[in-house]
């Protein structure tokens, strides 16, 4: 399991303190970058992503499987759910999944539509 971030690098077996310290920015902190991505990965192609945001918008959830099946969650999430929500992650717990309303990312989406419109073109 790794964890990687702008913030705090690269964690090989990182710990729900290693988590909490690159999801949560302290008020004020010089360097906060509020479009950090926090990657938590069980392996090369699968991993959960948090994409970090303020704190009046809150925080999205990215879940990739086997590298190219992403879903984002609908919902956006404070500090306190996310650090939750990832720690059950690290501990194989993904059941929360379940829980939340999942869309395919837009980046995703995009593709498939030029995709399609490439086909009816020939």
């Amino acid at each position: 399991m790794k964890l990687v971030s702008d913030t705090i690098g690269r964690k090989d077996n990182p710990t729900e303190k290693d988590i909490r310290n690159a999801i949560t920015y302290p008020d004020g902190e010089e360097g906060f970058c509020s479009e950090d991505i926090v990657r938590l990965q069980i392996g090369q192609n699968n991993y959960l992503v948090i994409w970090i945001g303020n704190k009046k918008t809150g925080h999205r959830l990215e879940l990739i499987q086997k590298g190219n099946k992403a879903i984002e969650c609908v919902s956006m999430f404070d500090s306190e759910t996310a650090i939750h929500l990832m720690t059950s992650y690290l501990n194989g717990n993904i059941a929360w999944v379940k829980e939340y309303q999942w869309k395919k990312p837009i980046i995703l989406e995009f593709l498939d539509n030029l995709e399609r419109l490439r086909e009816t073109r020939t």
